[in-house]
């Protein structure tokens, strides 16, 4: 039997983006000052979005509007992946934590 799905809440992408915008937070935390508040806030408000977008999108009803929010949180991710590469390239965090953070956005 296949899973019912009731909310956003279900579904995996939107569980997987919220724990990529927690590490994303975490990760933007312990950079220093300006960093944090330049990059770090630019990442911090990509990560948001992608969960963000699913769950609006969900919640509209129509499959129409789900596609286009999932298309937006995309476009999200692909943002923050190119602030996890600017933040490595500029050792504001190590690869090792920005490979996971890759990691969890190719999900």
């Amino acid at each position: 039997p296949g899973v019912t799905v009731t909310s956003y809440r279900d579904l995996e992408v939107w569980c997987v983006s919220m724990e990529l915008a927690r590490r994303v937070y975490a990760a933007t935390t312990r950079m220093a000052w300006p960093h944090r508040a330049e990059i770090g806030s630019q990442m911090r408000r990509a990560s948001v979005s992608a969960p963000s977008n699913i769950a609006e999108g969900f919640r509209q009803g129509s499959p129409r509007a789900y596609v286009r929010h999932v298309r937006i949180a995309a476009g999200s991710i692909a943002e923050l992946e190119t602030q996890l590469d600017l933040a490595c390239d500029l050792h504001l965090m190590s690869e090792g934590e920005a490979a996971e953070m890759r990691a969890m956005a190719a999900k």
